[in-house]
C-alpha cells in the first residue's frame, strides 16, 4: 500500500511501459510504479490515497488473459497485479514492475530526468 495518490503518466504501446506516478508536494521524493511487457490493463486516469496495489486473484487473472487474447501461451510468464480493494481500480497484466524513486530537487535537468535523483526502491511482487 502507498500513502499517496498516483495518475496514469505513461504507457507507450511500442515499449509495453506503464508508468504510474505519485503525487508529491513541494521537495517530496515521487514514486514511480513502472510496469513492463503489459499485454492488457483497465486503469483510472488517477488514484487517490492510498493505493493498494495487490497480486490478482485467479478470477482476475483468467480474465485479463481473455481481455488480452491469450489462450494457454504466455501463461508463464505474464503476472497480474490489481488495484483498490478486490481490484475495483482496474487491472495491469504484464511480466513485472518494479518501484523508483525520484528526487524532485534533481529530477529535472536540461536533458531531462537526471540519473543521480533516481533509486530503485524494489520490485513488484510476482
Amino acid at each position: 500500500m502507498y500513502e499517496r495518490g498516483f495518475v496514469l503518466w505513461s504507457f507507450s504501446a511500442s515499449h509495453a511501459h506503464l508508468i504510474l506516478k505519485s503525487l508529491a508536494e513541494g521537495d517530496e521524493k515521487t514514486l514511480d510504479l513502472v510496469f513492463i511487457a503489459v499485454a492488457a490493463m483497465t486503469l483510472r486516469g488517477q488514484y487517490g490515497p492510498p493505493l493498494i496495489v495487490e497480486r490478482s486473484s485467479p478470477e482476475a487473472l483468467e480474465g485479463m488473459f481473455h481481455l488480452a487474447g491469450f489462450g494457454s501461451s504466455g501463461r508463464g510468464y505474464l503476472h497480474g497485479y490489481s488495484f483498490g480493494v478486490g481490484g475495483e481500480g482496474g487491472h495491469v497484466l504484464c511480466a513485472g514492475g518494479y518501484v523508483l524513486s525520484l528526487d524532485r530537487a534533481r529530477e529535472r535537468s536540461s536533458s531531462g530526468v537526471t540519473q543521480e535523483g533516481v533509486e530503485l526502491v524494489g520490485h513488484l511482487e510476482k
